[in-house]
């Protein structure tokens, strides 16, 4: 067992220990060293693993003044978390090496990288809440650095001001109401904080309030979304592949982690029916935004957001389906937006157009592609058996199992413009007459990676369970069951 803890101890200081060696050795190649730290990553995690090991913890006094500890854990949430991160960022980083080989600085682009990987993993894992906290920005940090340095658009300095701001004012908020429960409850361990919420927390509204905008700004829910597009937009386009799916996923993480498994069922559901309407109106604002943006780029962003509302949805719910599809969301949502980001910087790669309109009929010439991102684009609308299905089945049927039935079935509308505009682009873009657009070879190892994500959303989609056995103990845990 001492070994297993510190292997869960290497998940968060090895991205750290070796993304400052990167920066500071310039001889090495930063590439290759993210990749293999990744992959490794993955096979602690495995055998973490091993024996069905649900539950896991390391806590070391690291501030006993502060009473802060270096408390470490996993559960099924965060078994899910960190094995979709670790996938995602390890096939993701091939398609990077391609991509962004004639950048400047590659070895400050790895080692800034390889922070934001850090920052997700200490997300999924702290058990305590300022160590949380500090992972939470060194995830924004990172990331903010990633994007006004190497941004792709001309205002990138003026866009990454704008997504650190709109961030860290949600980050603010979940400080603030971390210091409210350390203050409230003499202790920063969230085992112990959960025992308190659960038996003395009707005071503590504002504290879900707080939570509430702060993981809502991060999933960019309406009115709090204008920064995600732009963000994207700018990002290169396989690091906004990451932005898109492992970074919403802390997000999502938050949500349950801090709402739904550390208050009653009775304390949150004064919030369900303001929660569904700004779920559906982000739902139906990022779906109408996606059908009508013709930056391709831009238009993932869109979906984001809508998607994050199908997400908000499941969690308002505060029932097992709901909470369960939200959760499922994190290993969908992550495949889904990966495979299409990556689509689509292919496409940029090897036409340099990034416009809707200029694009048409790419299928006579990029068969394979339309092929999978058909595959993108229906996991998206959630057609079964692909992996986007079990998730907004889920997630339906627990906001059907609320008393607003109403809000439920015009969110199952809004599953319609989904389809609608995941058909148009695919459409758009492979169908139709061929456009004058020059199409230089697709390097080999694009496709190799666009793949394997297009085979992961078949093979979620047909065996559910391989995910759904973590989410079901944690949601048991928490005293969510059918």
């Amino acid at each position: 067992m001492v070994d297993k803890e510190v292997g869960l101890l290497l998940l968060v200081t090895l991205p750290v220990i070796v993304g400052v060696l990167v920066y500071f050795l310039k001889g090495v190649k930063g590439k290759y060293i993210t990749f293999l730290t990744a992959i490794f990553l993955l096979g602690i995690t495995l055998w973490l693993l091993e024996n069905n090991t649900t539950e896991l913890s390391y806590s070391l006094k690291w501030s006993p003044l502060l009473q802060i500890n270096l408390s470490l854990g996993i559960d099924g949430l965060s078994i899910v978390m960190i094995l979709i991160t670790l996938f995602i960022f390890s096939v993701a980083s091939l398609f990077i090496w391609k991509y962004m080989e004639n950048k400047e600085n590659l070895n400050s682009f790895y080692s800034f990288l390889l922070l934001f990987l850090a920052g997700i993993l200490g997300v999924a894992l702290a058990r305590d809440l300022i160590l949380f906290y500090l992972f939470w920005e060194l995830m924004l940090l990172s990331s903010y650095f990633l994007l006004v340095f190497w941004g792709e658009e001309e205002k990138k300095e003026k866009i990454a001001l704008k997504y650190f701001i709109y961030t860290h004012i949600g980050s603010i908020l979940i400080l603030v109401a971390f210091l409210w429960l350390i203050s409230w409850s003499g202790t920063s361990q969230m085992k112990e904080i959960a025992i308190y919420t659960h038996y003395y927390g009707s005071s503590l509204v504002p504290v879900i309030l707080l939570l509430l905008f702060g993981f809502g700004i991060k999933l960019a829910i309406f009115p709090f979304h204008s920064w995600l597009p732009e963000a994207y937009a700018s990002a290169p386009t396989p690091v906004a592949a990451l932005f898109a799916s492992i970074m919403m996923n802390a997000g999502i993480y938050g949500l349950i982690r801090f709402l739904i498994a550390n208050f009653t069922r009775a304390m949150l559901e004064q919030f369900t029916f303001a929660l569904m309407i700004m779920a559906v109106i982000t739902q139906f604002y990022g779906g109408f935004m996606a059908l009508v943006e013709k930056d391709l780029k831009r238009m993932l962003g869109y979906s984001s957001i809508s998607q994050m509302g199908y997400v908000l949805l499941g969690v308002a719910s505060i029932s097992f389906l709901g909470v369960g599809g939200a959760a499922f969301q994190i290993v969908n949502h992550a495949l889904v937006k990966c495979l299409l980001f990556l689509i689509i910087g292919s496409i940029i790669y090897t036409t340099g157009v990034r416009n809707l309109e200029q694009l048409g009929g790419l299928a006579k010439l990029l068969p394979y592609s339309a092929f999978c991102f058909s595959i993108g684009a229906l996991a998206l609308a959630g057609a079964p058996p692909l992996s986007g299905f079990i998730g907004e089945f889920m997630i339906f049927g627990g906001a059907l199992s609320t008393s607003y039935v109403v809000l439920a079935i015009i969110s199952i509308v809004s599953a319609t413009l989904t389809a609608g505009y995941a058909l148009w682009w695919t459409r758009s873009i492979y169908f139709g007459p061929l456009k004058e657009v020059r199409v230089e070879n697709t390097p080999s190892i694009f496709w190799s990676v666009i793949g394997v994500l297009s085979l992961t959303c078949i093979l979620i989609g047909v065996f559910p369970e391989v995910v759904f056995s973590f989410l079901r103990n944690f949601l048991n845990h928490i005293g969510l069951t059918l």
